[in-house]
């Protein structure tokens, strides 16, 4: 198992005057592929699917009224199904881990200056450390342009954006939906 983001992981990288951006991914469990031991017992039963002769309108002409061609030779009521299940147990899990690695993904260099993620140094503002700043996250990525680096949080199938500026916001939450959707995960908005 493994622990879901809360209000103070995003809080860690906001300050007064950032903005956030949401994205939800649609589809999620059927995103990904099931796990290859688990596949040889998966299925779909098609049967209310699947045309009956007397469904078949009769009057129009022989052609229109044949089987569809996706139904021939097919005679067994279910379908083999390889994608995560909404309700099996590890479902959650394997989606999940496969989300934050496609955000690590969609990251990119963090050393690029186009990029909406860049960042050049993590910073530790721990109580009681010297140079302690209250008003700022205990552990936070900074820019080379000094403000706090935009960072995506995962929630099963919610994405949230964080940045500086509104339009390092949209930067940022365009990047992420782009590569996202360049791997078959489709913005639900």
């Amino acid at each position: 198992h493994f622990s879901l983001p809360t209000i103070q992981h995003v809080v860690r990288s906001l300050l007064p005057t950032y903005y956030q951006a949401d994205l939800d991914v649609g589809e999620m469990f059927p995103n990904f592929i099931l796990g290859e031991e688990l596949r040889p017992y998966s299925g779909v039963d098609v049967t209310a699917m699947k045309t009956r002769k007397a469904d078949l309108p009769h009057h129009l002409p022989k052609p229109l009224t044949k089987m569809p061609d996706w139904e021939a030779g097919r005679d067994q009521c279910w379908e083999r199904w390889v994608r995560n299940w909404m309700g099996l147990r590890d479902s959650p899990g394997r989606s999940g881990q496969m989300m934050i690695l496609a955000k690590e993904l969609a990251y990119g260099d963090r050393h690029d200056a186009t990029n909406p993620f860049q960042w050049d140094r993590v910073v530790l503002n721990l109580p009681g450390s010297e140079h302690y700043e209250p008003r700022l996250p205990w552990v936070f990525k900074l820019r080379k342009d000094g403000t706090v680096a935009s960072e995506a949080y995962i929630y099963v199938d919610d994405n949230r954006v964080t940045a500086a500026t509104k339009i390092q916001a949209w930067w940022a939450a365009r990047r992420l939906a782009s590569f996202l959707s360049r791997l078959g995960l489709q913005d639900a908005a």
